[in-house]
């Protein structure tokens, strides 16, 4: 397989960034999103998306020491990030794209 430019992982994270408002747009959004355990985000990021507590900081655009503190339950995300992961739950594959950019920066 060849490898990918980074013009050309720019370019997916603006189409998966598109995709996302698309999703986003045709999600019925209730008026507070579900609380998350810390089990769960750990199992999500763990086992669902396969990445680092690092490069799942960098989606989320949060410090790795805030992603660790959800994991060991010391702190819960807030609503904008539980809607986030939510989200990401949902559509994971959406998520794709992103997460290879992220791996190549």
């Amino acid at each position: 397989m060849a490898k990918r430019t980074k013009q050309h992982l720019r370019t997916s994270r603006v189409d998966s960034g598109r995709n996302a408002i698309r999703t986003a747009r045709n999600y019925r959004v209730s008026s507070h999103p579900d609380e998350m355990s810390y089990t769960a985000i750990k199992r999500f990021r763990e086992n669902t998306l396969g990445v680092s507590q690092k490069l799942f900081a960098s989606l989320l655009n949060v410090a790795v020491q805030t992603v660790h503190a959800w994991e060991q339950n010391r702190c819960k995300p807030s609503g904008s990030v539980l809607r986030l992961l939510q989200m990401a739950q949902e559509n994971p594959d959406q998520l794709e794209d992103l997460i290879e950019a992220a791996r190549h920066d």
